[in-house]
């Protein structure tokens, strides 16, 4: 028995909602990123072992500390890209400073050759 979805004015609104996200670009971008780095590591795991992950193979022990490991891993990796981010946003914001002195100095060298 299929239900037929509201058509109340909220709900309508909800479903438009969640469909312009569900379509975003930047979510088809980051989905099909996921799905390519999924691949990638699927394939890097029949190079290395040779079964593939079978939870039933490992103890609740261990895939808690294999999770935990990968976890501090990926915090380690968004630690440094937030100290590059921030470099880079330093560098950005001392660069535009700059590109506005110059503007600056541009502008009165103008006026005194008028």
């Amino acid at each position: 028995m299929s239900k037929t979805p509201c058509t109340c004015k909220d709900c309508v609104a909800a479903a438009e909602r969640k469909n312009k996200h569900q379509n975003h670009p930047f979510y088809k971008n980051a989905r099909s990123k996921w799905l390519t780095v999924q691949n990638n590591q699927i394939n890097k795991g029949a190079e290395k072992y040779p079964n593939p992950f079978e939870p039933a193979d490992w103890t609740i022990e261990q895939l808690g500390n294999h999770a935990i490991e990968e976890n501090v891993d990926q915090l380690h990796y968004i630690v440094g890209f937030i100290e590059k981010a921030k470099a880079l946003e330093t560098e950005n914001l001392e660069l535009k400073k700059r590109v506005a002195d110059l503007e600056l100095e541009n502008n009165k060298l103008k006026g005194a050759n008028k």
